[in-house]
């Protein structure tokens, strides 16, 4: 044998290599959605807040409280709640007081309507000098909706449900406080399951990954689809964040190459942009990973994606 034809049938060995490479990594290609879950819709509205005090604490996690008379302020009580086991007291002193309880922040940015319920255990006879206010706060808010001497009809000790419209500050960011004021002549007050919901704007975007292709060109590219399946909501200067990661064992090098980036929301089933993933080059069999998102609106549920595909040299050849 000559050295001529020896070369010759590396050749072609190497090629046959290469093929049966290729075939095995297109043959029974899988495709997975993942989505992670984020805040998810309750009922009609989205229950923003459910305090109950169940905890046995005030304050619960991520509400605060300022103090003034450390002997008489906001505690915990469990002989008289409106249900279950605890519920929320600011007692009286005959010693002034100015006694806050305040709620986590209240995000509304997706919302354009708003409301809070609560119940209420007090009395208006024979407190002249109590004061009770619900004070809502925010970036330039400092308001008064609702107030305890209002309740002209209060006379006895008594658990009572109150309902505030708080739909004035749909799209704020805002906390809720139970204000506990006054001097002498005022009355214990217990507070008890709180309800915070808010009606969203619209339905979010729901997110797909479509078809995520490769060329038999030499492109370098991954190709991708992302849908807004949602045809109620369209491009209002809402982005979605994608990113793309292709890892793989090669017969030279390992690959492991991300690209991301920014493209706007479009309407129902808008394939929103080819986004490519340049960088690759060599033979490996290929992991690639679509993720997308929408980390503005935290009612979106991002998704992802997963196929196996194969790079030769500048090629990438993927199916679903």
């Amino acid at each position: 044998m000559n050295n001529s034809s020896g070369m010759s049938n590396l050749m072609k060995a190497g090629i046959l290599l290469v093929a049966a490479i290729f075939l095995t990594s297109t043959i029974g290609v899988t495709a997975t959605m993942q989505p992670q879950q984020k805040n998810s819709t309750v009922r009609a509205d989205d229950i923003l807040i459910n305090e109950g005090f169940e905890g046995g604490v005030v304050t619960p996690p991520g509400w605060t409280k300022v103090v003034s008379n450390p002997d008489f302020t906001w505690k915990i009580i469990n002989d008289y709640p409106h249900s279950g086991t605890y519920a929320a007291q600011c007692p009286r002193s005959n010693n002034a007081q100015d006694e806050w309880l305040t709620s986590p922040e209240v995000d509304l940015t997706y919302y354009y309507a708003a409301g809070i319920v609560f119940w209420v255990n007090t009395t208006i006879t024979g407190a002249p000098g109590m004061n009770v206010d619900l004070v809502v706060r925010g970036d330039g808010i400092d308001d008064i909706v609702w107030s305890v001497v209002s309740e002209v009809d209060w006379t006895t000790y008594a658990w009572r449900e109150v309902s505030v419209d708080l739909s004035a500050y749909a799209t704020k960011i805002i906390t809720v406080s139970w204000h506990y004021y006054g001097e002498v002549g005022k009355k214990n007050f217990a507070l008890d399951d709180i309800v915070f919901s808010g009606t969203p704007l619209t339905p979010p975007p729901t997110l797909q990954i479509g078809e995520i292709s490769g060329g038999f060109k030499a492109t370098k590219a991954i190709n991708v689809e992302i849908i807004n399946a949602n045809n109620e909501t369209g491009d209002d200067g809402i982005n979605v964040i994608w990113s793309i990661t292709a890892i793989g064992n090669g017969i030279l090098k390992k690959i492991n190459v991300t690209a991301n980036g920014t493209i706007p929301l479009l309407e129902h089933n808008g394939g929103l942009e080819v986004v490519q993933c340049t960088g690759l080059m060599g033979v490996a069999m290929l992991n690639i990973t679509v993720r997308a998102d929408i980390p503005d609106n935290p009612r979106v549920v991002p998704v992802e994606k997963s196929v196996d595909g194969f790079l030769f040299l500048l090629w990438v050849f993927v199916t679903e």
